[in-house]
């Protein structure tokens, strides 16, 4: 009896603390947000928010629709909304924050407290700035027939393929933010027309100095910057290529680089060593070069490997003078690799970035030739 009297009570006691889950919400309750915009006219925050829409019943169908609100700062904004759909916006499933230019230009820093501080927002949620273009633009261009923030989403991870942009989510730029020695990018995002659409175009950098907007990298750039980074996960090297009067455009394509940077001292002077080591297959060829020939292979090689040195010193003389924003993280390597060097150069290393040598060496693998090796020729 003593025992199932004691079953009983915890039974009881049970059903009280084990009853599900502390913080259930109804969905019906909320907003679900896909992704949003954050633009800035004078001293107002506009926000557009892409929210999804589900239609019940057998043929269960998805959609979307855009809302806005603005307000003093970016959680008044968030908040105002609430009069527009009746309900709460909920961010937990956000992919993607597009911020515009002139917003960021101001500084990004009050963009991303509310992201930094709220429970919701995920930090794994990635940013794309607008270049030259209302951020708001960009989410009216998606069209309504999909989850248009998704598929900026996927477009970000298929950067992979092209190293034409870089992607960045709200730990890593926030990170690099906070960091000595670094100052952060972001992706670029721009509308263009293509067959009379107007369709969303994810390429190049923009380049921040403190939490400022400053300037921006094209594709190629950006590519010169993740290879400086060790962040090349994939993507061509193209070039024409003259041998002996036989000309050629040829693609490589990327398999694995791998990129040191050295400090060191060398005649009192600090200078920056950066090597990489890139793992190549020849793509494709036009022209009449026969790549069968290790001869030829050799030139080739020499030739890309001339063509990647000079594209990445160009992009490091562009950070230094037009920018003066440490992209790559030279401080944050000397810092690990010389910490009592860094302690002494620490104070004048911005104006030191500036005119410190850098000297870069490429290795350029090129491990296969795809399916052939030989060029396709035309008989008589």
């Amino acid at each position: 009896m003593k025992f199932k009297k004691a079953l009983l009570i915890s039974l009881i006691f049970n059903c009280f603390f084990l009853s599900g889950c502390w913080n259930y919400r109804e969905i019906e309750q909320f907003s679900i947000v896909s992704g949003f915009s954050i633009d800035k006219s004078e001293n107002i925050y506009n926000l557009t928010f892409e929210v999804i829409e589900s239609a019940g019943g057998r043929d269960k169908k998805t959609s979307t629709k855009l809302i806005s609100s603005e307000g003093l700062t970016i959680f008044d904004a968030i908040r105002n909304i609430i009069k527009y759909p009746g309900k709460k916006l909920y961010f937990s499933h956000a992919k993607v924050v597009i911020i515009s230019s002139e917003a960021a230009k101001e500084g990004i820093i009050p963009l991303l407290d509310f992201i930094n501080r709220d429970i919701e927002p995920r930090y794994n949620t990635k940013i794309l700035i607008s270049k030259n273009i209302e951020a708001e633009k960009i989410l009216e261009n998606g069209g309504n027939t999909e989850i248009f923030c998704y598929s900026l989403d996927d477009m970000l991870d298929a950067q992979k393929n092209l190293s034409n942009a870089p992607k960045v989510e709200v730990w890593e730029f926030i990170d690099d933010l906070g960091k000595i020695g670094i100052s952060p990018t972001l992706p670029t995002i721009t509308l263009e027309k293509k067959n009379n659409k107007v369709i969303p175009k994810i390429e190049g950098s923009a380049v921040f100095k403190g939490d400022k907007l400053v300037g921006y990298l094209n594709g190629s750039e950006t590519k010169s910057l993740l290879f400086i980074k060790n962040k090349i996960k994939g993507g061509l090297l193209t070039k024409k290529i003259d041998i002996e009067n036989n000309y050629a455009n040829i693609s490589l394509e990327i398999f694995n680089n791998k990129t040191k940077i050295k400090p060191k001292i060398e005649n009192n002077k600090l200078l920056i060593e950066i090597s990489t080591d890139t793992d190549v297959s020849i793509g494709e060829i036009s022209g009449n070069i026969d790549f069968s020939k290790e001869e030829e292979r050799k030139k080739i090689k020499s030739y890309f490997e001339e063509d990647l040195e000079n594209q990445i010193k160009d992009l490091i003389k562009k950070a230094q003078t037009e920018y003066e924003s440490d992209i790559f993280g030279f401080g944050k390597v000397i810092k690990i690799k010389m910490p009592s060097l860094w302690k002494e150069i620490e104070p004048k290393w911005k104006e030191l970035f500036k005119t410190i040598d850098v000297s870069v060496k490429s290795n350029i693998n090129i491990k296969n030739t795809a399916f052939t090796s030989n060029p396709i020729k035309a008989g008589d």
